[in-house]
């Protein structure tokens, strides 16, 4: 575990910023194909906390912001 935590440290905030909008865009794209019967917005918090974590607060704020408008 520590060493995924080092690997995931050492990235820096582009690719933070790259890999949250990637992953809202999926997110957002299978909860708009499955319909309103299912709710993904649990899921929604994977990339908003991996972001904000090792992509610091204002990549958490923005990631966050795009998961609601998703």
């Amino acid at each position: 575990m520590k060493v995924l935590v080092s690997y995931l440290s050492r990235r820096n905030k582009v690719f933070w910023a790259i890999t949250g909008g990637v992953l809202v865009l999926l997110l957002g794209w299978v909860d708009y194909i499955t319909g309103y019967e299912l709710s993904f917005a649990l899921f929604y918090l994977i990339p908003i906390s991996l972001v904000a974590w090792f992509g610091g607060r204002r990549l958490g704020l923005l990631i966050s912001t795009a998961s609601a408008l998703a």
